[in-house]
């Protein structure tokens, strides 16, 4: 939080902030892996992916929406994405795939 932001803020108003933060999900350490291509993409463990050793997998910067930003491929291919989520409690969730030809969500 900026410096000097609640100063600015009523009480109320910092009180529903910090309720908003707790309320929604936050999305950190995101991994990404791939592209594979179909023929050669490795087989993980969804369990614990850290530990797969046929993909290299590389560190993702993922802003407070989530969004997740996949590595481009020329050709139809595969990627993986593991990600930690930190949610006050248990959360009923969906994800949202944004592809070149139409938007799938779910």
């Amino acid at each position: 939080m900026p410096e000097g932001l609640a100063n600015n803020m009523t009480v109320q108003d910092f009180r529903d902030l910090v309720r908003y933060v707790m309320a929604h999900p936050f999305v950190a350490g995101v991994r990404v892996a791939g592209p594979y291509d179909a023929a050669n993409r490795p087989a993980w463990d969804p369990a614990s992916p850290k530990e797969s050793r046929n993909s290299e997998w590389k560190n993702v910067i993922s802003p407070v929406g989530g969004r997740i930003v996949l590595p481009p491929s020329k050709d139809a291919a595969t990627a993986y994405v593991s990600a930690d989520v930190t949610a006050p409690g248990s959360i009923k969730a969906g994800c949202c795939w944004e592809l070149r030809n139409p938007s799938r969500c779910g």
